[in-house]
C-alpha cells in the first residue's frame, strides 16, 4: 500500500499543481482542492473494506484484515488485502463499470460544483483508478481484471484506447475547473 499510496498521492500532487498554476490559484485559500484530493486518494482503500465487511466476510484474507483492523492496524490490512490475490470482480471500485460512472458523477461536480474541495475529491478519486490501471498494466503488461464481468470482449488495442480516453477526460476536467 505504502509504494501505491505514494505514487498515487505524487501524480495527485502534480495533476493539482498544475491546475492551480494554470488557474492562478496561488493562494492559501485553495488549500481545501488539495485536502479534497488527499481524502479522494485514499477513499478507493475503501473498496477492501467494503469487501471484507460486506461482499466475502468469510473468506480467509477477510477473516484475516478484519482481526487486524480490530487491533486497531488498518494499515496493515489494507496491505494485506492489496497483497493478496483478489479479483477485480470482487472489488466495487476497481471495475470498469464504476469508473465509468464515477467519471459521469466527476464531470457533474465539476461542471455544476463550485466547491474546490468536491472537485479536490472526484478529481483525485477518478486519477487513482487511472493510476491504479495505468500500474497494472506496466507490471503485468495488461490491465484485463477491471474488464471482468463486461457482457463483451475488448481486445488490447481497445483496453488501450479506453485508458488514453479515460487519461483524457482526466485532464479535460483536470483545467475545466
Amino acid at each position: 500500500m505504502r509504494r501505491n499510496l505514494i505514487v498515487n498521492i505524487v501524480y495527485m500532487a502534480a495533476l493539482f499543481l498544475l491546475v492551480l498554476v494554470y488557474r492562478n490559484w496561488i493562494n492559501i485559500s485553495y488549500i481545501s482542492f488539495f485536502l479534497g484530493g488527499i481524502i479522494g486518494t485514499l477513499l478507493p482503500y475503501v473498496d477492501y473494506l467494503i469487501y471484507a465487511y460486506v461482499m466475502q466476510p468469510n473468506a480467509s484474507v477477510s477473516k484475516e484484515a478484519v482481526g487486524l483492523i480490530s487491533k486497531k492496524d488498518v494499515v496493515k490490512s489494507v496491505n494485506l488485502m492489496i497483497s493478496s490475490d483478489l479479483s477485480k470482480k470482487d472489488l466495487i471500485f476497481h471495475t470498469v463499470w464504476f469508473q465509468l460512472i464515477f467519471l459521469l458523477f466527476t464531470f457533474f461536480v465539476v461542471t455544476s460544483s463550485g466547491n474546490i474541495f468536491g472537485w479536490g475529491i472526484v478529481l483525485a478519486f477518478s486519477l487513482h483508478l487511472f493510476i491504479d490501471q495505468v500500474v497494472e498494466l506496466v507490471e503485468n503488461k495488461n490491465f484485463d481484471s477491471w474488464f471482468e464481468g463486461i457482457p463483451y470482449q475488448l481486445d488490447k488495442l481497445q483496453k488501450k484506447f479506453y485508458l488514453v480516453g479515460v487519461g483524457a477526460l482526466l485532464l479535460v476536467m483536470s483545467f475545466l475547473l
